[in-house]
């Protein structure tokens, strides 16, 4: 996956997992290093709180050189109906501080239902507090993840069906709590005027995606799987890369890879300038990073746990701390030892089986077998063999070098006989079967010569036949109702194309068109005509 992005910083969004579920190759991933977020309570579908700290002091009662800062006052957080603490639970958001600037990774709740728009607005209300008190402190600010907000309406394909239909104005769709309030908060070159400052001065992040592609329509970042809105491109833009207006210049490139599948998300990506312009001064980009020369993966794990990392990054877990990853496991060389490893003298120590000639005597094998005396030996695998191959088995060993097997039990004659007797009451008892079996087929065939009977198991058995969509004339799909209501859990066909751009059924087109039958409806149809024909 990092291959395929290609990127030197990706910040992931509702992972979907917990500590409990972190595995190696999630960790330990070469040349890379990672920081978690996991909830305090579990809790499907978001990224939870990151409790790798070792120390029991808050962040921001931290002295001030070891925090980021900018945290939100007691009067910033009366502004939410939701307490800081239930806010912080769920973890949704990772700040990292660079010597360059500070990375914001964050995930924003989405509109499920009115129980959660008061969660919804004051996390909003939180983050923006937490971003413009950074900005403030004359922080410089990179934003990334999904914020689950279409700033406006070409961000929006339902939203622009809905305006183009007449059934939402602009006006309405901009206007509502958390979409007003994410724009007090993000501008783009399309409505900032650099002329006049005093009419941005809330405006404090920049929609880098947008700046490049202002009148861009359908740069969609997610799309609904349910109705297999993505090939049709009906979708919206909720995932955002935002900088801080002091450093809107440092970017060179920014768009959406809706090419790359494997979510209902796509990627968005920024591309910083090798040399920026800080303090006045054009400066190498790598040498405010603190970006060393040398891999993670260099050297003594341990030596680079002490010196490279970052307090809070995964690596310094306790169960992965001093882990080695894959690659150093193939790689690097062991430690020297004084124990010889010559092929040769090893293979010349090697105690053959065969040198063992004399077999142990049999008061020997008792005591060997004696209660709190166990040995470990190789397991032999044994096979089912027929009587005479048992027979002349037997007969060989009797002349051959005496093995275990000879102070077992002589072998018994009466075996064998007992043994085709056996064969032949089996014979007798499958002949009765397969003659009481042919009788009732028999009496069965006389049955099943019914054209009636052989119509209704027919019937039975045979897989429904799908319905024809109007449109384009191919075997309908059926799916099922989960929307609350009278017909939540009823079962419908409707046309298996995806959905087209604008959203609804079209008719004399290449996406889904208008076809819906309950499959109700199309049993009582399909039954009325086999007993009409």
């Amino acid at each position: 996956m990092f291959d395929v992005l290609e990127a030197d910083i990706v910040v992931l969004q509702e992972t979907k997992i917990q500590r409990k579920d972190l595995r190696d190759d999630m960790v330990l991933v070469p040349g890379w290093d990672c920081f978690f977020s996991f909830p305090k309570y579990k809790k499907d579908g978001i990224t939870g709180i990151n409790p790798s700290t070792t120390k029991d002091t808050a962040f921001r009662d931290l002295p001030s050189h070891e925090q980021i800062g900018g945290y939100p006052s007691e009067e910033q957080l009366n502004l939410s109906l939701v307490d800081a603490e239930t806010l912080d639970s769920e973890g949704r958001c990772v700040i990292l501080e660079f010597q360059a600037f500070v990375l914001i990774g964050v995930y924003l709740p989405a509109v499920r239902n009115e129980l959660r728009d008061d969660f919804r607005l004051g996390f909003l209300r939180v983050f923006e507090c937490r971003v413009r008190n950074l900005i403030a402190l004359g922080k410089r600010i990179i934003v990334a993840g999904d914020l689950n907000i279409s700033r406006d309406v070409q961000d929006s394909a339902s939203a622009l069906a809905d305006v183009l239909g007449e059934r939402l104005s602009r006006e309405q769709y901009i206007s509502t709590p958390s979409r007003a309030l994410f724009n007090e908060l993000v501008t783009d070159s399309s409505d900032y005027d650099s002329s006049e400052p005093n009419n941005n001065a809330q405006c404090v992040l920049w929609d880098i995606c947008r700046d490049f592609h202002p009148s861009r329509k359908g740069m969609f970042t997610c799309w609904d799987m349910k109705t297999n809105a993505r090939p049709g491109n009906f979708g919206s833009r909720i995932d955002y890369i935002l900088c801080s207006l002091n450093i809107r210049d440092w970017f060179v490139a920014a768009d959406a890879q809706q090419h790359l599948m494997g979510s209902d998300h796509c990627p968005v990506f920024a591309v910083l300038k090798e040399n920026i312009l800080l303090d006045a001064k054009e400066t190498r980009l790598r040498d405010v990073m603190g970006v060393k020369n040398h891999s993670l993966d260099e050297g003594d794990p341990q030596k680079s746990v002490k010196s490279q990392l970052h307090p809070l990054s995964g690596r310094r877990y306790p169960e992965f701390r001093g882990r080695r990853d894959i690659k150093q496991m193939l790689f690097q060389r062991p430690a020297s030892s004084g124990v010889s490893t010559n092929p040769k003298r090893m293979l010349s120590n090697a105690v053959r089986p065969e040198e063992h000639s004399s077999p142990p005597s049999h008061a020997k094998l008792k005591r060997d077998r004696s209660p709190g005396v166990t040995e470990s030996r190789p397991l032999k695998k044994t096979y089912a063999r027929s009587p005479s191959a048992l027979y002349h088995s037997r007969k060989r060993t009797a002349t051959a070098q005496p093995t275990l097997n000879n102070f077992f039990k002589p072998y018994n004659s009466e075996i064998t006989t007992g043994v085709e007797n056996q064969l032949n009451s089996v014979q007798e008892i499958e002949t009765s079967q397969v003659a009481c079996q042919l009788t009732s087929g028999e009496k069965y065939d006389r049955y099943s010569k019914d054209d009636d009977t052989i119509k209704a198991w027919a019937n039975i058995f045979t897989p429904q036949q799908a319905p024809s969509c109007e449109g384009h004339g191919e075997p309908c799909i059926s799916l099922v109702t989960k929307k609350a209501g009278l017909n939540q859990g009823r079962s419908f066909w409707m046309c298996p194309r995806p959905l087209g751009p604008s959203g609804s059924a079209e008719k004399g087109t290449q996406w889904r068109c208008a076809t819906f039958i309950w499959c109700s409806d199309w049993e009582t149809r399909q039954s009325r005509h086999s007993k009409g024909s």
